[in-house]
């Protein structure tokens, strides 16, 4: 892979160059892959293979989703350390259909249900308490 490009300006605190275009907040890389390539559709990403990112050479980068991102992350070692683990503390695998993704984060879609269905049922019971109290107070 050739050098990197590297953003020399401002940028955010996660090291991405941001730049201003007609007074609004641009990534430098997203600027430079649009510049190169046209516009960037929406809802997608645009990665680095050189996992730089003040980096803003054209050929370094590449579009993908969160998803992508992410896997991406998790192919190259970067990710936190959950990203390795095939099963939540629970026990239930991290299989494609049992994950859950929302904002980079992960989790089994097994557990939240669990929890879900405790929480519906502890409501019930907490209002069946109060039913019960107030039938007691209102004789």
């Amino acid at each position: 892979m050739n050098e990197c490009w590297v953003w020399t300006g401002t940028r955010q605190s996660q090291g991405y160059g941001i730049l201003y275009v007609e007074g609004e907040p641009v990534l430098a890389h997203r600027f430079a892959w649009a510049f190169e390539n046209g516009p960037v559709p929406e809802g997608i990403q645009v990665l680095h293979h050189c996992d730089n990112p003040p980096c803003t050479r054209p050929s370094h980068l590449f579009l993908g989703t969160q998803k992508d991102n992410m896997q991406d992350m998790a192919n190259k070692g970067r990710g936190r350390k959950s990203t390795n683990k095939t099963h939540c503390p629970q026990g239930h695998a991290y299989t494609e259909e049992n994950i859950y993704h929302y904002k980079g984060w992960r989790s089994c879609r097994t557990c939240r249900t669990q929890v879900s269905k405790a929480q519906v049922r502890d409501c019930k019971q907490e209002y069946q308490r109060y039913l019960e109290i107030r039938a007691s107070t209102c004789v």
